[in-house]
């Protein structure tokens, strides 16, 4: 707290002060009882002559002081979280977040103690020198339970303190934990399709749910075999069950214009087609074989989608607006759309100042492709980076997020669909390899 707020005589903060005509401030208290208990004739601090009759309120003061006293500990959030989302923490997940003040002035003490009051946590300081002028970074450890603290933290908040309005930003170094979903009531789990052309960066995005889900420090560039264009390894319908959740990310080939034959995608959104289908093979020549897979279909429908195009596409918006709308004909059912490889565009997407821009090309993404700017995320996958990243992490959250409650807004919309009895005849050879 300002020497300001503080008796000369007391060392205490005031609350009833009085101003003497050399503008000295003391608690009305402890300035009569050092004139009339000690029978002095000064002022205690500047020593020139001083009577009862010289002092007056000091109004400007009190009000001041006031207004401290009632924000003193109160933090105000950019923003109100959701606390009824879809993702919830389902043990103990630990999270370092590291608070910085975007001011010139360090943090005081007691700043310091209303942020360690407000998140009950242990919290160590460190005052590092930044261009010259002195700012405080506060490293919490954060173990909680039944909280969904890494998406509600905002980037940047408000510190209301002292009459003043103290901005920060914060910056989460390190998810570790499990996240869990509501749970399917009609099948074991919600099956999420992703879908889009060659390159996109389809099997990367999936890499990087798992990194978040993941107790390493390092990214899982490897949970899903990535590659690019014509070279991309997914050539097979793939399933991929995201550790510590109830989720299947279905991963698919790649559109071309050349593939997708015999309405397989719309086979692939109603559960026909098992995983390691080769999606080059017709399905009207392995008919047969498919029967097999009819009676748990069910099992496999999926329950929500991800659209996912590259940024230098919306250059030319034609393409992936075409991938849109193949995707609506084939399923009648509207994806979430990521935009990848957004870190090649001409704003930082870092800069916490560039939030403007973003938003401005995620509205024209949403614009084009005829759908609520709430369905589009701006993403960068994990490619080179040696270590777990934040911002990524918190991008694959939000994502992840969406996707699920959508996942959940269809099967209750849907109900449980009617079950196929088993087929009689016997399965070809090469069903072996298929896993239903």
């Amino acid at each position: 707290m300002s020497d300001a707020g503080i008796c000369p005589i007391t060392g205490e903060c005031m609350t009833d002060p009085v101003i003497d005509r050399c503008g000295h401030s003391f608690e009305r208290t402890a300035i009569l009882r050092w004139l009339l208990q000690h029978g002095r004739h000064t002022c205690p601090v500047g020593r020139e002559p001083l009577e009862i009759e010289d002092l007056i309120p000091n109004l400007a003061l009190r009000d001041m002081l006031s207004d401290r006293e009632q924000n003193r500990f109160r933090l105000e959030f950019s923003y109100s979280p959701d606390n009824y989302g879809s993702i919830e923490l389902s043990m103990p997940y630990t999270l370092q977040v590291m608070i910085t003040n975007l001011g010139k002035a360090a943090l005081t003490e007691d700043v310091i103690e209303l942020l360690q009051d407000s998140y009950h946590e242990h919290c160590s300081m460190a005052v590092p020198a930044v261009a010259g002028m002195q700012k405080t970074s506060l490293m919490f450890s954060v173990s909680v339970r039944g909280r969904r603290l890494a998406q509600d933290l905002p980037e940047r908040f408000q510190l209301k303190y002292g009459g003043m309005k103290i901005g920060c930003r914060t910056d989460m170094t390190l998810f570790t934990g499990s996240v869990c979903h509501r749970r399917p009531k009609h099948t074991r789990k919600f099956n999420v399709l992703v879908y889009g052309l060659g390159g996109a960066g389809k099997s990367s995005l999936i890499c990087k749910f798992a990194s978040l889900l993941s107790d390493e420090c390092r990214p899982d560039v490897s949970f899903a075999p990535v590659g690019a264009g014509d070279r991309h390894v997914t050539k097979r319908l793939v399933r991929y069950a995201l550790p510590g959740t109830n989720i299947d990310i279905w991963d698919t080939w790649g559109f071309s214009g050349e593939n997708y034959q015999d309405n397989t995608l719309s086979h692939i959104f109603e559960g026909r087609l098992p995983s390691n289908w080769q999606m080059s093979d017709m399905i009207a020549a392995r008919c047969k074989d498919l029967a097999h897979g009819e009676s748990t279909k069910h099992e496999r429908r999926s329950h929500a989608a991800i659209l996912v195009i590259e940024y230098n596409w919306l250059k030319s918006m034609e393409c992936a607006d075409s991938v849109r709308a193949q995707f609506r004909h084939f399923t009648g059912l509207a994806p979430v759309i990521v935009v990848n490889k957004i870190d090649q565009a001409a704003v930082s997407w870092r800069d916490p100042d560039s939030g403007f821009k973003l938003e401005k090309l995620r509205k024209e993404v949403a614009e084009v492709c005829q759908v609520n700017p709430n369905s589009v995320f701006l993403n960068v996958n994990y490619v080179i980076e040696t270590a777990r990243d934040p911002l990524l992490d918190r991008q694959a959250l939000m994502i992840l997020d969406e996707v699920v409650a959508r996942a959940a807004r269809f099967e209750a919309q849907h109900g449980s669909p009617t079950a196929v009895l088993p087929h009689d005849s016997k399965t070809g050879s090469e069903t072996t390899a298929y896993e239903w």
